[in-house]
């Protein structure tokens, strides 16, 4: 699909992940786009609507936390008469999974489309081909959650309509023509009026880069901030009802950020094409708003946790958290689930991470110095030049992490995991508990990679 007029356009694409952001720019380089900005930044992606006008906006849920929603929300709230780009411009918005709630809020926020994270570039390709060819906002009505569809634009006209012979007249707004678009400063395209709440403040909002935990002891006051399981990104249920043929595009897309329904014994493969998402049926969340999770006061609640015993605080389970260059020196966090977790240049010295989901955390150039990371899932995890001295792994499962080019100083290896470990040109000499009968058992997988010079005790 590259074109002349696409090396005119740019894309931009807003995620704290670098292993998403590699994925996306290797699905847009079909298209030819001359521009490909990418921006790990809330505030900083809200200016670049403005300053670059760019052609498609691609906006992770866990931008600066789990804020993907709220940028999409103010993104379109900056819209202007003078510089109304912000309104308009195609939004697609990734995440892992949605719940009903996530799905109303994304609606609310205004958006043209949804997409799977990790991102797949072939399938991420389809969407953007699908949008850029018609974008409509999207609609959460009863069981269909995809573009809006005839009826549906009916119905965002007529509340529209309602909604301004209820208003005086502001001569400075301006309402487009199309009604494939329909984009209003009251309902803002993204469904119908009784759909629409006014936004909420974010609990993330003004949360430090650096995360100072021990300055902020004294605002606990003997309470924790507990975060239920209602009010994280939950699992859809899904299943399947019969839709007409015009709908499957829409459908498809939508599908793309749920799990895959287990179909049943009576379904034939030729139905297959005819069966939509249905969103999850969660009534009693229906009047709830998608909870933006403040890492700071996240961080808190579980060093409360710890400090108390269990009586006050919560464990922290969060994926896909934001670390990057913060301040955790000497922290607890024993327990934690932080499964794909960015600890980048985090600074750990001292941290206690034992008995922790670790499973896929970067933790690049980070110093973890002193750390104890006893008894951790750590398979998948990336420590490219981080600092390890005196650090502890032991009995964690460090497989298929890497630990490429690392001096790993006194750091204990005792009773770990090591299928699948890169050690390439790592200094392991000065590691304890590294022995030959644990290098052997690790050396039946075949993607174990080990120093050429190597030297075990028996």
């Amino acid at each position: 699909m590259a074109s002349h007029a696409n090396k005119k356009k740019t894309i931009l694409y807003a995620d704290y992940s670098e292993r998403n952001i590699s994925a996306a720019r290797a699905a847009v380089e079909h298209f030819g786009f001359g521009n490909f900005v990418e921006c790990d930044d809330r505030e900083r992606t809200i200016e670049l609507i403005a300053e670059l006008k760019p052609d498609l906006v691609l906006i992770g849920l866990y931008l600066d936390g789990i804020r993907g929603i709220s940028t999409i929300r103010a993104i379109r709230d900056a819209a202007t008469s003078g510089n109304p780009h912000g309104g308009i411009v195609p939004i697609l918005l990734g995440a892992p999974k949605l719940d009903r709630r996530g799905m109303r809020d994304a609606v609310d926020a205004g958006i043209e489309g949804v997409f799977r994270q990790p991102i797949d570039p072939e399938r991420l390709t389809k969407i953007i081909e699908t949008v850029l060819k018609k974008p409509r906002r999207f609609v959460l009505e009863e069981n269909y959650f995809g573009p809006a569809r005839p009826q549906d634009l009916a119905k965002m006209v007529a509340s529209n309509a309602t909604s301004a012979s209820a208003k005086p007249k502001n001569p400075t707004a301006t309402v487009p023509e199309s009604t494939e678009t329909s984009e209003t400063p009251e309902n803002d395209g993204a469904g119908p009026k009784t759909q629409t709440k006014p936004a909420k403040p974010s609990p993330g909002i003004g949360m430090p880069t650096n995360l100072d935990i021990a300055d902020s002891r004294p605002r606990l006051n003997g309470a924790g901030q507990t975060f239920g399981d209602g009010e994280l990104v939950g699992v859809p249920s899904t299943h399947d009802k019969r839709t007409s043929a015009q709908n499957l595009e829409a459908l498809q897309s939508a599908k793309e950020v749920l799990p895959a329904a287990v179909a049943s014994d009576e379904t034939k493969p030729s139905d297959a094409a005819d069966e939509p998402i249905e969103a999850e049926d969660d009534t009693t969340a229906e009047d709830e708003e998608l909870v933006e999770i403040d890492l700071h006061a996240a961080l808190i609640s579980h060093k409360l946790w710890v400090d108390t015993g269990g009586r006050e605080g919560a464990v922290m389970s969060i994926e896909h958290a934001d670390l990057r260059e913060a301040e955790l020196e000497g922290i607890d966090l024993s327990r934690c689930g932080l499964p794909f977790a960015s600890f980048h240049r985090a600074n750990c010295k001292d941290a206690v991470l034992r008995r922790c989901n670790l499973v896929a955390a970067d933790f690049g150039e980070s110093n973890l110095n002193n750390a104890n990371l006893a008894a951790s899932r750590l398979s998948g995890a990336r420590f490219n030049k981080a600092m390890m001295r005196n650090t502890v792994f032991l009995g964690s499962d460090l497989s298929n992490a890497n630990f490429r080019g690392l001096k790993m100083v006194n750091c204990d290896l005792s009773g770990t995991n090591l299928a699948g470990t890169d050690f390439r040109d790592a200094d392991l000499s000065g590691t304890r508990g590294l022995f030959a009968e644990q290098i052997q058992r690790a050396r039946v997988n075949a993607n174990t990679r080990l120093p050429h010079d190597l030297k075990l005790r028996d």
